[in-house]
């Protein structure tokens, strides 16, 4: 995690998992089979520095593995969790999209550690089943405006690109990096944790 917003990966998982069950329980209910999916975010991918910080990120990721031999608490209900779909990325994937450390590009290693932990698919990481990443304002800049030339922005829009060709979402947004999908009776789209058109002033990271 990021020493910015030092909270615990587990903490954010417990957190978004409520939110998005809030809100989507009206559409969960009408779901034609039931629906279990996992929502994380901030995992801020680190290089260099404190790389260690990584560890956080997989010792989550074990737990999101055993998660379908676990029990709901009996005050929602009890029973079995079920396999999830997926996991839910809402994003700041990386700690420093644009920055080099010593010669070395930062974003890079970053990204390769997130490809090596959550994979794609459930078939090539540590993560068990599939992911559905987007973008903060740590995972810039976006393509073409690269200084040191990488863009996650250009990665998530290639792995989107696969996605919707392998049927695993429905639609893709113009620019790329926005998506939706259905499962069961439930629409998702994906909009990340930097859907603006424009940064405020005062914020310094991913002017672009």
């Amino acid at each position: 995690m990021s020493t910015r917003r030092a909270f615990p990966v587990s903490n954010l998982l417990r957190r978004a998992a409520v939110c998005v069950a809030l809100a989507l329980a009206p559409a969960a209910l009408r779901a034609e089979t039931p629906l279990t999916f996992i929502v994380t975010s901030d995992s801020h991918y680190d290089a260099f520095e404190t790389e260690h910080r990584n560890e956080r990120n997989r010792a989550t990721i074990d737990q999101m593995n055993a998660i379908s031999g676990a029990q709901w608490p009996e005050e929602l209900g009890g029973g079995a969790i079920g396999t999830p779909r997926a996991v839910l990325v809402l994003g700041d994937v990386i700690d420093d999209g644009d920055r080099m450390w010593e010669g070395a590009n930062q974003g890079e290693r970053q990204y390769a550690s997130f490809l090596a932990d959550f994979g794609f698919d459930g078939t090539d990481g540590r993560l068990k089943y599939p992911v559905l990443e987007s973008w903060g304002n740590h995972d810039g800049p976006p393509p073409g405006r690269e200084r040191f030339g990488f863009s996650f922005q250009a990665k998530l829009k290639e792995r989107n690109a696969r996605r919707l060709a392998e049927g695993l979402i429905a639609a893709v947004s113009e620019n790329g990096l926005h998506y939706s999908w259905n499962w069961g009776g439930v629409h998702f789209v994906q909009l990340g944790l930097y859907p603006g058109n424009e940064p405020h002033p005062a914020i310094r990271y991913s002017p672009q």
